[in-house]
């Protein structure tokens, strides 16, 4: 039995769920802004109540690694590797991006290719492009948005779903027929865990002493010098 319990503040939302062998058991979500430092605590502590497993049962503790805010992710990150040293179990991350690419996936045809994106600040955005066979075409890249980003893509015949909290603006400057926006996609955390999983069953973990998010701050001081 892998018990695994999964933390996502990347965005606004605060969350936390366990699955069970990749099977959702809880989950508890707050869409709060700048909520994570009030309720998180909270919503491991009542998860853990609903769902009859105390903390001592997990396994891994997985966690949304970013792109994302740095107050958010500073929160959760800390908290799971806090969990990681108490209970001497793995630290799974999982990409924010893919989280939003997993969810994008139930709402767009099978045949589409799925560039979830997050906001930056003003035209600025984190984004990737996956195409219909789960390949990623374009790893997750800082960028300006602009009206010739996906026109190669879009001008072969391509129709791709943008997703994710930067899709009202990108729809301003990306116009184009097979350009389709998808709203109220968000990184939900029964996602999050479902993917942390499929690497759990892989092997694929963290060290707790050097990992790091992507915090959109950061990330674009380095990208922009």
């Amino acid at each position: 039995m892998a018990l695994i319990l999964s933390i996502e503040t990347a965005l606004d939302v605060c969350a936390v769920a366990i699955h069970e062998n990749g099977n959702l058991v809880r989950m508890l979500e707050v869409r709060e802004p700048r909520s994570h430092a009030a309720q998180l605590a909270l919503l491991i502590r009542e998860v853990c109540k609903q769902s009859s497993h105390s903390l001592s049962h997990m396994q891994a503790i997985a966690v949304s690694a970013g792109p994302g805010s740095y107050t958010g992710l500073r929160i959760g990150v800390s908290t799971a590797k806090g969990l990681c040293y108490g209970l001497n179990i793995p630290l799974i991350s999982v990409d924010t991006l893919d989280v939003i690419a997993q969810e994008t996936r139930q709402h767009c045809p099978a045949e589409t290719w799925v560039c979830p994106m997050i906001d930056a600040r003003r035209m600025d955005v984190f984004y990737k492009l996956i195409d219909e066979h789960h390949r990623e075409v374009l790893q997750t890249s800082a960028t300006t948005l602009h009206p010739l980003l996906f026109r190669d893509y879009l001008d072969q015949g391509i129709t791709i779903c943008f997703s994710g909290n930067a899709i009202e603006k990108c729809k301003t400057v990306v116009q184009h027929p097979r350009a389709l926006f998808i709203p109220g996609i968000y990184p939900r955390v029964s996602v999050l865990g479902e993917l942390a999983h499929s690497k759990w069953i892989k092997g694929i973990t963290e060290d707790p002493a050097r990992f790091e998010p992507v915090y959109a701050k950061e990330f674009f001081t380095t990208a922009k010098g």
